[in-house]
């Protein structure tokens, strides 16, 4: 086992030819020497300049853009340039973008773009609030309690039996809101509003039955408790009805209490 190392004096490695180690042997091998040679120094071939960092083609990154680049002629008036430049010397020999003026359907300002293809808002800000609903900006904007109420029922589509029915956005069967302050149930909204105070733990109980409904003449502050009697007292009057229209159906089926509206 060859256990000779580099002759080179403090190295400990192991020997790899001619009784150096690899790295001094390629060294040796490429410089004709096992010590390393200092990095040759450039310095900027301006005068005055002695800059030795980055330089190539003789000048430092500063003066190569005036001294050491490639020049081409300026397409606008052939003023030669250098190559890091762009095809035109400057912005007067650029030629002048076509432009298309529009109207912005939320502001009414009229803007210019430099494409063709129409654009109806001429801001992100624009777009942004035409996508707000009525009852959203009321919001926003600390409007009373009347345009509240009435944004809602302009949001809202009233049906025979006077309920408004809320037809932006739901969770759980129940309309809902959303504000850059607030977020909830659009009827628990138009009770507070209504009463002027807010609920807090209490709920927004439906006379009418319908979930959807936010006419605040259709609802009626309750506690849970109250709430969730009523509503289990409604399903065993709609069972119990069910039960009697079906043994009624058996007895006489043309009577004309079956052609009566099912209960909600």
């Amino acid at each position: 086992m060859d256990k000779r190392i580099c002759s080179v004096e403090e190295c400990a490695a192991k020997v790899n030819g001619k009784g150096m180690c690899m790295k001094h042997y390629g060294r040796f091998h490429r410089t004709g020497s096992t010590s390393l040679l200092p990095k040759p120094v450039t310095i900027c071939a301006v005068g005055g300049c002695e800059d030795t960092g980055g330089v190539r083609s003789g000048y430092c990154p500063n003066h190569w853009r005036t001294h050491g680049a490639p020049e081409h002629p300026c397409k606008g008036c052939g003023r030669p340039i250098r190559a890091y430049q762009r095809v035109y010397c400057s912005s007067a020999c650029a030629p002048t973008k076509r432009s298309w003026s529009f109207v912005c359907q939320q502001c009414g300002l009229a803007f210019i773009r430099h494409k063709a293809q129409p654009r109806q808002f001429c801001s992100a800000g624009c777009a942004a609030a035409a996508k707000r609903t009525a009852l959203r900006h009321a919001l926003d904007t600390d409007a009373s309690p009347e345009v509240i109420l009435e944004a809602i029922r302009a949001q809202s589509i009233e049906n025979d039996d006077g309920c408004w029915i809320w037809q932006h956005g739901f969770v759980n069967g129940y309309g809902v809101f959303y504000s850059s302050r607030r977020t909830g149930f659009v009827h628990r909204l138009a009770l507070e509003l209504t009463l002027g105070v807010a609920l807090g733990k209490e709920q927004a109980h439906h006379i009418c039955a319908v979930k959807v409904c936010v006419n605040p003449a259709h609802l009626q502050r309750t506690t849970a408790l109250q709430n969730m009697g009523e509503m289990m007292l409604r399903r065993y009057y709609i069972g119990r009805i069910a039960d009697l229209e079906t043994a009624l159906r058996e007895v006489a089926p043309t009577h004309s209490l079956l052609d009566c509206q099912e209960v909600p």
